[in-house]
């Protein structure tokens, strides 16, 4: 049984994750031989243009270790239940699942469930059997969660002894019945706060008659006990299986959560952070009342920071902030999010002088982790709490990419609730997003700070600074022989390093240095040289890339890297303005779970099926035969554009960027699916068998020599099944001829 189970694990997991199957087994092998992430998105050829996203690269990563871990959970399960003979259903589950929830039931068969702390044993010895054979029953187990995630309810209520005041905080979450199915994912980190806080009380529960339906068909339940059984049934659930599905439905939303969350923080802290020096003056802005506020001033050429305490009333504000401003152009005006400084800001706006400045908006977790995380310097060493937390807006709005790597905490401030996050996990968003930002923009080896240095994969900063004292760097080659590197690590840091000004003009590209060979080769036999190539880019057709690597896998995959490295010397810039690009984002494709459901719009009709918008950032297609349960020739028929509808997440591929969509629930398309079964099974093919001494020679009309007749107890089969809807169709259109 345990080869059966776990045959095919990497085809399990890789469909799980949306992927092709090479694809994870080649993902899976770089990993084990200690490859960064970051090389394999951005140089490796068997992933080029697969993994643009380097958030989206993260938690593909965090799902693969999550699937591995039920993979080892079903292996451990395997072994337990060897010996135990399993039927067809219970195999095909423990094969193919990836519910954990599932697994902890099938576990049920090698070792039934304890009791739990407080229990009272009945005082009947029928009783106690029955309970203990409730404990060990795995298909009593697998139906309870499956009626859980389908009919279970959570309700969230407000907790009577909490204060007054911080109920509006947390109204919008409360509700009376929400079936889990319904329930807002996204809304849950919030949710766990206010339960953490003790200010609201959630509960779940399965409701009366789901559980009244179970007991019905339980077995070995004496007609003439059922009301002696049921209480007892009744308080095993509550107290033994709800509680344990519990636990999952809570880690499962957990998960959830938090890819929602880490996704919108991504999203902003790149709107805001990713953005080079401001060239002209800035100003930060913090309010201290309604009424007065401290502006601090960056990029000013000064030694020692300027503020201004100001008061918007004050009559004389115009000529105090031109004295205090000159006639230096104003690029950009850093407000803290609370609400006086916002409203305070548009009082300073309409005083400033010249054109009115563009504004960002810093947000108060923001804030309060850059004044906790920088040190006092000399310079803000004299400067009280309110001017320099408006000095550190100023220098923050200045040079957002370079703040950054100085005090890297701010990075994971953007994503909320962060405190209902894993650290760990926050860690790697803040590390990946760093690193991003270096492999999209790149660094100088011979300039780059301590900050960004400490940020490069398996390199160690004193080295690089005690080998740059003695001499520049000249090229990437020289980097790798004067410093001490892993095969692995230089791969990794040959991704953001640059060499600016020095012997290989490659070296200050992003091409990485393990195309190096190839593109020279082929660069020399044509009549053209760098210059020209990127002077005209549609010359890199004429460059016999194909030819020179017939021999090597993903030949395809490394063209495509050396393009990208070759002639993109800046990354895209990202465009954010106005609400209609905002909302096209959607959520990434890696951290959709098959078989979600979502609500959506339909945007296209065609006549295979229907996209619709379900909020990701690829539209969905639900093929005809899934937008009904009933036949249809064309989508239009039942749905419409701009109708809203329900539906279920079936497929994803990673590789190709398309969803697969459907309308119809799981439990239409079982039945669906027997019934299909039941009418092709009726339909035998009828063919000849051969074989020495085997099967009957059969005459013109296909009878063979011994025909003894129709069997009497062979049951007439029906040429057509008068239910198929394809036969109802054929027969309206025959009776309208």
């Amino acid at each position: 049984m345990s080869a059966t189970a776990l045959f095919g694990s990497d085809s399990r997991i890789a469909r799980h994750l949306g992927l092709k199957v090479p694809t994870y087994t080649s993902l899976r092998g770089f990993i084990d031989a200690g490859e960064y992430p970051v090389f394999l998105r951005c140089a490796e050829p068997s992933f080029a243009k697969m993994f643009e996203s380097p958030f989206g690269f993260e938690v593909l990563l965090e799902r693969i270790r999550h699937a591995e871990a039920v993979e080892r959970r079903r292996a451990n399960l395997v072994r337990a239940l060897d010996g135990i003979e399993l039927d067809d259903e219970l195999s095909g589950l423990l094969k193919d699942t990836m519910n954990e929830a599932v697994l902890e039931d099938l576990s049920l068969l090698a070792s039934p469930s304890s009791a739990p702390e407080g229990y009272v044993v009945p005082e009947r010895e029928a009783l106690v059997e029955f309970v203990e054979t409730l404990r060990g029953d795995a298909r009593l187990a697998l139906k309870l969660t499956e009626v859980f995630e389908r009919d279970g309810i959570i309700s969230i209520t407000a907790n009577p002894k909490a204060k007054p005041d911080n109920v509006p905080r947390y109204k919008d979450l409360l509700n009376d019945a929400t079936l889990l199915s319904d329930f807002d994912i996204s809304t849950y980190l919030h949710l766990r706060r206010a339960e953490r806080a003790h200010e609201v009380v959630v509960e779940f529960a399965l409701p009366l008659n789901s559980v009244q339906q179970l007991f019905s068909e339980c077995n070995g339940v004496p007609p003439q006990e059922k009301e002696s059984y049921r209480p007892i049934f009744f308080d095993f659930v509550a107290n033994e299986r709800v509680t344990r599905m519990v636990h999952h439905i809570r880690a499962r939303f957990k998960r959830q959560a938090e890819d929602i969350a880490l996704q919108t923080g991504w999203e902003q802290v790149e709107r805001t952070l990713d953005r080079g020096q401001q060239q002209h003056l800035v100003i930060g802005l913090a309010a201290v009342t309604k009424e007065k506020a401290v502006i601090a001033l960056a990029n000013d050429h000064s030694d020692t920071p300027r503020t201004l305490e100001i008061q918007h009333k004050d009559e004389k504000l115009a000529d105090k902030l031109k004295e205090f401003i000159g006639d230096v152009t104003i690029s950009l005006l850093a407000i803290q999010g609370d609400s006086k400084s916002r409203s305070f800001s548009k009082h300073l706006a309409k005083a400033l002088p010249g054109s009115k400045p563009r504004m960002v908006i810093m947000p108060m977790s923001v804030v309060k982790t850059m004044v906790r995380e920088v040190a006092r310097r000399p310079q803000d060493a004299l400067l009280g709490h309110d001017a320099r937390q408006a000095y550190l807006l100023a220098e923050l709005a200045a040079d957002p990419r370079a703040f950054a790597f100085h005090a890297p905490h701010i990075v994971r401030a953007f994503v909320p609730y962060r405190g209902e996050i894993n650290p760990r996990i926050l860690d790697e968003f803040e590390k990946t997003f760093l690193r991003a930002l270096l492999s999209s923009h790149g660094f100088d080896v011979n300039s780059a700070s301590v900050d960004v240095l400490k940020l490069v994969p398996g390199l160690h900063f004193n080295d690089l600074l005690a080998e740059r004292s003695t001499g520049r760097f000249s090229s990437m080659q020289d980097v790798q022989t004067r410093l001490a590197w892993t095969e692995q690590s230089f791969k990794a840091a040959a991704c953001m390093m640059r060499v600016r000004g020095g012997e290989n003009p490659l070296d200050a590209r992003v091409l990485h240095p393990q195309f190096y060979n190839v593109f020279n080769q082929a660069l020399s036999k044509v009549d053209f040289d760098l210059k020209a190539l990127l002077k005209t880019p549609k010359l890199f057709d004429k460059l016999p890339l194909a030819e020179l690597l017939a021999d090597v896998d993903n030949a395809q995959g490394a063209i495509t890297c050396i393009r990208n490295g070759v002639l993109r010397s800046k990354p895209k810039r990202l465009r954010f303005q106005g609400k209609s690009t905002r909302g096209k984002a959607g959520r990434k494709l890696e951290t959709l779970r098959v078989g979600g459901m979502f609500k959506g719009v339909v945007k296209t009709v065609a006549e295979y099926g229907v996209f619709v918008d379900f909020g990701a950032e690829r539209e969905g297609l639900v093929h005809v035969s899934q937008c009904t349960t009933e036949y249809v020739k064309h989508p239009e028929e039942v749905l419409k554009v701009g109708q809203d509808v329900e539906v279920r997440l079936v497929a994803v591929d990673l590789s190709a960027k398309k969803v697969r969509l459907s309308m119809l629930s799981e439990e239409q398309e079982a039945e669906r699916a027997a019934k299909k079964k039941e009418r092709s099974s009726g339909h035998g093919k009828g063919s000849f068998k051969g074989g020495k001494g085997k099967g009957k020679a059969k005459g013109k009309h296909g009878k063979g020599r011994d025909d003894y007749g129709p069997d009497p107890k062979k049951q007439k089969r029906e040429e057509f099944d008068p239910t198929n809807p394809f036969y109802k169709f054929f027969k309206e259109n025959e009776a309208s001829k």
